[in-house]
């Protein structure tokens, strides 16, 4: 009897040190968890990525702010300039540069059957001084007595456009804002364009399309004496609209590169075209107030104007959008077209502009970043401008960057079907 009390005393006891050192270990680990427990972010507009819930964390291959905050920006320029967010192109020798954001605005006014079409190339900047210098009309004339002109949106609402024939002639430049701050050289980073119904809300009817293109539309430039009047717009000359003839066929549009169509009733806030690099060469820096290999220079001189134009060698992604069948009596259209350069400024600004390199941590993923924008061309850069909003659309997207994780697998995959409405 003693023998086997004696034995479950010491086995007791044994369980009992067994238990203890558990309970050690167990709060020890408790203490380790502790250490490595994120805190929440306190402000919910910290990163302005964080606004997409779960677009930083459903990227598991680079949980990065910066990284997060990039592909956020590429998609969302008019964010960008809102907000004052740096978006710099990730490159593999990265130089110090920094950033110039812009805005345009304008409205259009349909023709009398409702109709107008917008052709947008955005890839192109030049500052005052510097357009005039080399585009002026010729050497006998002073830079100073002349003001250099561009437009990166060509628009035709003439009352010839029907929508069913080809058209050369009706075609005018929207006069981009004048950029007076000198660079040394530029590169788009990211843009977009957003064109809606803005007119009397009972009177609204119609419809908007949208495609893109990679056409070799010249660049057109005017120059007009400092003395007069400096136009908003002007008539394009007809040798260099051959190429945005076949626009004026609407089928060409509504049948064109992820093209979509939306109701002017239906989809009040229009139709969106966003701009992402999709030739490498749209991601070197060229110089101020010019474009990569430009050819086909033409000069004309007419009435006291002067216009320039030339045909960039590489593809540029450029978009084509039409309405037909809305209300005419006023310029209800309105177009938003947000920009992302980025510079390289000259020696004596640096004081000013204090350019940085970009973040090695956005350098590292460099090769995601070109996949992301890979997949987003797959599916398409037009889109209902609504769709940001769409009610569920980002829970489908974090349960299908949560199954790539689960899985430890690339993320691509899994969000392709959902991946447009990054745009």
């Amino acid at each position: 009897m003693n023998a086997k009390n004696s034995f479950s005393k010491d086995a007791l006891n044994e369980v009992k040190a067994q238990l203890a050192s558990f309970s050690t270990q167990l709060n020890a680990f408790k203490k380790q968890l502790a250490k490595q427990k994120v805190t929440p972010i306190p402000s919910k507009d910290k990163y302005l990525h964080e606004r997409e819930e779960g677009l930083k964390e459903r990227y598991a291959d680079y949980r990065d702010n910066v990284l997060a905050d990039y592909i956020y920006g590429l998609y969302h320029p008019d964010v960008v300039f809102k907000e004052g967010l740096q978006v710099k192109s990730p490159s593999y020798m990265p130089v110090p540069t920094t950033s110039f954001r812009f805005k345009e605005t304008f409205t259009i006014k349909p023709n009398a059957t409702g109709n107008f079409v917008l052709y947008w190339y955005p890839n192109f900047l030049g500052t005052n001084s510097e357009l005039t210098r080399i585009h002026k009309p010729g050497p006998e004339v002073s830079v100073n007595d002349f003001n250099t002109l561009f437009a990166n949106c060509l628009v035709n609402s003439s009352a010839d456009l029907d929508g069913n024939t080809e058209l050369l002639n009706g075609w005018y430049g929207m006069a981009f804002k004048r950029v007076q701050q000198d660079f040394e050289k530029y590169r788009l980073t990211s843009a977009c364009i957003k064109v809606k119904y803005t007119g009397k809300v009972l009177e609204q009817s119609g419809m908007l399309a949208a495609a893109a293109t990679y056409v070799r539309q010249p660049r057109v430039l005017l120059s007009v004496p400092v003395t007069g009047a400096q136009p908003g717009s002007w008539e394009v000359p007809l040798a260099d609209t051959s190429r945005l003839a076949q626009f004026c066929d609407f089928d060409n549009i509504r049948q064109g590169q992820w093209a979509d169509t939306c109701s002017v009733t239906t989809d009040p806030e229009g139709i969106t075209c966003v701009y992402v690099p999709t030739d490498p060469l749209n991601q070197v820096f060229v110089n101020n107030a010019t474009t990569i290999d430009q050819i086909d220079h033409q000069n004309a001189w007419d009435g006291g104007r002067f216009t320039t134009s030339w045909s960039p060698t590489n593809a540029n992604l450029s978009y084509v959008i039409c309405g037909y069948g809305i209300n005419n009596t006023a310029a209800c259209i309105t177009v938003e077209a947000y920009y992302n350069f980025e510079i390289i400024v000259r020696q004596e600004q640096y004081p000013y502009f204090n350019p940085t390199v970009t973040s090695s941590k956005l350098l590292g993923n460099k090769d995601v970043v070109d996949r992301v924008i890979a997949s987003t061309q797959s599916q398409g850069l037009v889109t209902h401008t609504k769709t940001h909003d769409t009610p569920g659309t980002w829970s489908r997207i974090r349960g299908a960057f949560t199954k790539a994780a689960n899985i430890m697998t690339d993320v691509i995959p899994y969000i392709k079907p959902f991946i447009k409405v990054l745009v």
